[in-house]
């Protein structure tokens, strides 16, 4: 599977970082049970935190035919 990972955090005046890693079958699984678990694909970004000065906080994940993303 896919695992990818962006971060915008402007630290010292950074540049988007960008990672994508193919990842085995076990961490794939690790994932998504840790996914299913923790039921994340049944909430919704009500409690999610509001932009502040540093930033914002994103979560996307796409899980077979789901797809969720909170954002703030």
């Amino acid at each position: 599977g896919k695992f990818r990972y962006a971060n915008n955090s402007n630290y010292k005046n950074d540049t988007m970082i960008r990672k994508e890693a193919h990842v085995g079958s076990a961490v794939l699984g690790e994932l998504k049970r840790i996914i299913e678990d923790g039921e994340i694909m049944a909430e919704d970004d009500a409690l999610w935190p509001q932009p502040d000065r540093v930033g914002r906080q994103e979560l996307e994940i796409l899980l077979g035919d789901e797809h969720i993303s909170f954002t703030g």
